[in-house]
């Protein structure tokens, strides 16, 4: 108890394309020592950058961890629980946008939760908002909105994010901001 995963991806150069074929995690115990290093969670197949998201399980000790699979390899949404036993995939899941897994989304994408955990949402300029309700008991996706945002397309970077009282999404690129309201 006590340790910190320190959970990252790999970066391989091939002709014309790069690709993060491994998700992985290293272990730093209480002494703050590293007791395991780049031990591979998920292999071969190729995830996108920009999603990578963590969240706190409701029973207050272990975590979700989401991550994707690129459009190239069926464009699933994966779902592994970190407990005291480790880093574990529980469930894959085909994802509905999968526009949003495409190479052109990988690096412009980005995903957060919701500051009390209660939703999810996950923005690509190419395949507009997707919000979901979360529940942290389960890791359950439930209740898929979509949002195309025409003020933030074509652009190759952008960021989101939640307000603290969970009510807007506040999406960037570059010189534009645009607020989302999830109660309209």
């Amino acid at each position: 108890g006590g340790g910190i995963y320190l959970v990252h991806k790999n970066i391989v150069n091939v002709p014309n394309f790069v690709t993060l074929p491994d998700l992985m995690y290293s272990y730093v115990d209480s002494n703050m020592e590293v007791t395991e290093k780049n031990i591979k969670i998920d292999s071969v197949r190729y995830k996108p950058s920009g999603y990578l998201e963590a969240i706190r399980h409701n029973n207050g000790r272990d975590w979700w961890l989401i991550e994707y699979t690129e459009v190239i390899d069926s464009g699933y949404l994966l779902k592994f629980l970190i407990d005291p036993d480790g880093i574990s995939l529980i469930e894959e899941m085909k994802y509905d946008n999968q526009a949003s897994l495409g190479y052109e989304c990988s690096a412009a994408g980005q995903a957060c939760f919701s500051p009390d955990g209660t939703t999810y949402v996950k923005f690509c300029p190419e395949s507009g908002l997707d919000v979901f309700d979360f529940d942290r008991e389960s890791c359950a996706f439930s209740n898929y909105r979509h949002l195309s945002i025409p003020q933030i397309s074509n652009d190759l970077f952008s960021g989101v994010a939640i307000s603290p009282n969970g009510r807007f999404v506040y999406i960037s690129n570059r010189v534009k901001l645009v607020q989302v309201d999830l109660e309209e």
